[in-house]
């Protein structure tokens, strides 16, 4: 092959004249467009096509590892097919199941929630400030006083829930909710009022997350107890490896 390739330029010059070419009596034909040119201008623009298309695969991957989520799901495993046992003797069983499993070594913590980090919200709820009178609509996240820890989740001001907290009406919001319903306060010891009537204490203030993707925009979330709902989805454990 070696042999080939250099014999292929040199029967291509031997058929020009270097007299002729030292005197400056050789004539260049334009060169047609052949098949050949055509073939080599496409392999080029294709090729340029892979590197564009490898530098922009190589963005979003460094996008999708960089991209602060705002939470931490790293070792947290998610079971959806758990009982669907509603109501308050439901929840009650549910959740004294929770506690066993974060009893065990290998799982750090362990919790019931009707949401996950994946941005599909099971409801929305309409919150008005008490002075303003303005209704203002939020996705739900429905979770127990594990969610937090179970999802790494920060605080930006009060508390998350505790045992205590059940039956109690307080709520959590994330920052997004907060200012829409209190501008530039944050809002923890205030009284919302949701669409149902019902009023609710706000203890705490939940730093932005993306629910969702992180291409869309984060919206305002309210946290609400288990036991306000009565209903589940998922059972999350935080594993210890």
């Amino acid at each position: 092959i070696g042999l080939l390739s250099g014999c292929y330029p040199s029967f291509v010059l031997s058929r020009h004249s270097p007299v002729k070419a030292l005197k400056g009596k050789v004539t260049v034909q334009p060169e047609k467009l052949t098949l050949k040119n055509i073939m080599l201008v496409v392999q080029y623009v294709l090729a340029l096509m892979v590197v564009i298309s490898s530098l922009i695969v190589s963005q979003q991957i460094d996008f999708i590892t960089t991209k602060e989520k705002g939470y931490n799901s790293d070792n947290v495993l998610v079971v959806s097919s758990v009982p669907r046992w509603y109501g308050p003797e439901g929840v009650e069983r549910m959740m004294a199941i929770t506690k066993q499993f974060e009893a065990l070594p290998e799982i750090k913590r362990a919790s019931l929630s009707y949401e996950i980090p994946d941005g599909r919200h099971g409801t929305m709820t309409g919150l008005r400030h008490p002075e303003t009178n303005q209704l203002h609509y939020f996705g739900v996240v429905t979770a127990d006083e594990s969610y937090r820890d179970t999802y790494q989740l920060e605080l930006k001001e009060g508390r998350f829930f505790t045992e205590s907290d059940r039956g109690s009406g307080r709520i959590l919001l994330n920052e997004s909710a907060a200012k829409t319903l209190f501008q530039k306060q944050m809002g923890v010891g205030e009284l919302v009022q949701a669409n149902d009537s019902l009023t609710f204490e706000i203890i705490g203030i939940v730093n932005d997350f993306h629910f969702g993707s992180a291409r869309q925009s984060i919206e305002g979330i309210a946290f609400i107890q288990m036991d306000s709902t009565q209903i589940f989805r998922y059972m999350s454990f935080k594993l210890d490896t």
